[in-house]
């Protein structure tokens, strides 16, 4: 894609006078061209807001698009025709002009405010310092001063991928700002593949401990559950009576259920490891009735004290069978 207005023959004195006449006509007092050696290098104006004057000055940067017309051209390998300073004034002036031409339209329109489009080249000291000429100072002044290197014009010209850094010393004082390129993101979007997490998985300290899901039964659902029966039972009761309600199985396991359900899969274990030490030649301690037994207590008191306590039952009740 060509630059924007970059074959125009028009000549930069002529866009000049266009945006004189674009200005005058838009309001704006005292409209004149600045020149720089010979050659129009930005135009200033005067616009009157609430009884107040307000100077601004718009400078056209022809040398910017006089380097991208090289780059451009170092790119086509020759194909395009030689890039002159004369081209690349002309193109800025002709640019500015157009962009000009769209910010009064909006202006007009009520769309923007006159401040919002041309506040940056607004003057705002005695010298002729603009805002954002001011904005870049200020800036600038943030980092601590590196001799080497023009940090106001550095924060113009930075590029895509490019940035002023400055890290801390080992006291923790920052150091002197630096022109650097920042290195590009590596991270990737999506899942890892089935061998990258094999091997972060052999690499963990927490290898197969949490392989398997396991979803306890937590209070809220218990106290739901009871409270559910409970409104299953009320309701039963007064469509059918007491007498059949009580001759209703329980919906959710009770206590000593759950107690019971816990006892036989220790004693079925504790059996199993038993009968393998037979088969096996080797002599198990296990035993079927403390492991039931160590069960029933410890899911009641769970039950009634908390996990912490369900696990300390377990433990005493385990001492005491030894």
């Amino acid at each position: 894609m060509g630059i924007y207005m970059g074959t125009t023959e028009i000549a930069a004195s002529r866009t000049a006078g266009e945006i004189q006449e674009l200005l005058a006509v838009s309001g704006a007092e005292a409209v004149e061209i600045k020149y720089e050696r010979g050659q129009a290098s930005g135009i200033a104006f005067r616009i009157i807001r609430n009884g107040h004057p307000l100077h601004f000055s718009l400078p056209i940067r022809w040398k910017a698009v006089y380097r991208i017309m090289e780059t451009a051209k170092a790119k086509s390998r020759g194909r395009t025709k030689k890039v002159d300073e004369g081209q690349a004034r002309r193109t800025a002036w002709r640019q500015v002009l157009r962009w000009i031409e769209a910010q009064v339209a909006l202006i007009d329109t009520n769309i923007v405010e006159l401040e919002e489009v041309f506040l940056p080249y607004m003057q705002v000291d005695p010298d002729g310092t603009t805002f954002y000429q001011k904005a870049i100072k200020a800036a600038a002044e943030t980092f601590r001063i590196n001799p080497d290197l023009d940090v106001e014009k550095a924060i113009t010209e930075l590029k895509v991928g490019e940035a002023l850094v400055s890290t801390l010393d080992a006291d923790g004082a920052p150091s002197v700002v630096q022109r650097t390129l920042v290195a590009p993101p590596r991270s990737r979007l999506g899942p890892v593949s089935p061998k990258e997490r094999a091997v972060i998985q052999s690499i963990s300290p927490f290898e197969g401990k949490y392989d398997t899901a396991v979803n306890r039964e937590s209070a809220a659902e218990v106290l739901a559950q009871k409270a559910s029966d409970a409104a299953a039972a009320a309701q039963q009761v007064e469509e059918q009576g007491e007498v059949a309600q009580r001759g209703t199985a329980r919906q959710s396991p009770s206590l000593w259920g759950k107690a019971g359900k816990a006892a036989v899969g220790a004693v079925a274990s504790s059996a199993g490891a038993v009968i393998a030490a037979e088969i096996m030649g080797k002599k198990s301690r296990a035993s079927p009735v403390s492991s039931g037994l160590s069960a029933v207590v410890g899911t009641v008191a769970t039950q009634i004290g908390g996990a912490a306590f369900g696990r300390f039952a377990r433990g005493l009740l385990g001492g005491l069978l030894r």
